[in-house]
């Protein structure tokens, strides 16, 4: 067995037969499908037993419900191939994805090809904006760290997972793949870039994205039970030299439920791991947010970082009332130009 396709699988039913179809559609055949039905209430396990009945390639596992980590783990324990893929039961993928990426891990013997031709709405092939996509080759380093987090667009080699022995971190509903990818990256020796075939990330309303934008305390909860782990992965395990990769999961302002509780989770990190140590890997909005600083003089220098040239009006209806009484009035306002700096800092790096 060449390649194992692990798939999380819970209300999917809507999306599963047509993303089972392109597994089975593929130009490359030596492949297994894990199909691990994480106690979904829907029609998904009729259509996994029926697609396992038809093709022994296709394993149905049926799990009570333990959250999509959980699930990926005991697709991880059954698999025998080669190499590991991940993929979401949601999305597709063009006939030649899976043989492009076997035939340059076998060319190359990286421990990791990446194929980020990503489309978001294959209607009109809407490309997923991913770094570093120029193909190649390359050494896995920091300098070289490919930071985008999705699972789906990367083959694994299996004696890469068993090197790192490393798992899905269960109870972490959102960003588990990026924190797997922040532990399993210090046991990658290579990877390579390619840019064949196309994967179709489909968004729809009960997607991840889609579900962290309803329900930002959720995604928060999820942070605050993921940033100790990643930390404490590199610390206890002596990878000094990785701690920079533990930044990236460090959350912005204008992504929490509350700016206070975010003041609160930033600074109480920022004592334990001494992150002002590292500040020269931060965006410039984290390191004014792990300063030592009261919340007021926090808040003021959000807003001074993403406000820009609205910093005296904003001064103005700060101090013309009292914080306490319109802590409302300033988080809206707070909130709204931190994502208004985000959105120009983003177009600036894009440009």
């Amino acid at each position: 067995m060449q390649i194992s396709i692990v798939l999380p699988i819970y209300k999917v039913e809507k999306y599963l037969e047509e993303c089972l179809n392109s597994i089975k559609n593929q130009n490359f055949q030596d492949f297994e499908a894990i199909m691990v039905d994480d106690g979904s209430p829907d029609n998904s396990a009729q259509i996994c037993q029926k697609f396992s009945a038809e093709d022994s390639r296709f394993k149905y596992v049926h799990q009570e419900n333990q959250g999509v980590s959980v699930a990926r783990n005991t697709g991880l324990k059954y698999a025998q191939g080669k190499y590991i893929y991940f993929m979401d039961p949601d999305d597709t993928f063009s006939p030649d994805f899976l043989q492009a990426m076997y035939d340059e891990a076998e060319k190359t013997g990286v421990d990791m090809v990446v194929n980020p031709v990503v489309y978001t709405n294959l209607a009109d092939k809407t490309l997923l904006p991913l770094s570093k996509t120029t193909p190649g080759i390359y050494e896995a380093s920091l300098q070289n760290y490919f930071s985008e987090g999705y699972l789906w667009f990367k083959l694994y080699r299996k004696e890469l997972l068993d090197r790192a022995d490393v798992s899905f971190l269960k109870g972490c509903h959102f960003r588990e793949d990026e924190l797997f990818g922040m532990m399993l990256y210090p046991y990658c020796r290579s990877y390579a870039i390619i840019r064949q075939g196309w994967y179709h990330y489909r968004q729809h309303g009960e997607s991840a994205l889609a579900r962290a934008e309803r329900n930002k305390k959720l995604y928060a909860e999820s942070i605050v039970v993921s940033l100790p782990v990643i930390f404490e992965f590199f610390y206890k395990r002596q990878l000094f030299d990785y701690f920079p990769l533990a930044l990236n999961l460090l959350p912005y302002p204008h992504g929490w439920y509350s700016v206070l509780d975010y003041w609160r989770l930033i600074q109480e990190i920022s004592r334990k791991y001494k992150l002002t140590e590292w500040k020269n890997y931060l965006h410039p909005y984290l390191q004014a947010a792990v300063k030592p600083q009261s919340f007021p003089l926090f808040l003021f220098r959000m807003m001074k970082l993403y406000g820009k040239g609205r910093l005296k009006q904003i001064r103005k209806q700060m101090i013309s009332v009292k914080m306490r009484k319109n802590y409302k009035l300033v988080r809206i306002l707070g909130i709204t130009l931190l994502e208004k700096g985000d959105r120009e800092y983003k177009n600036k790096k894009i440009a």
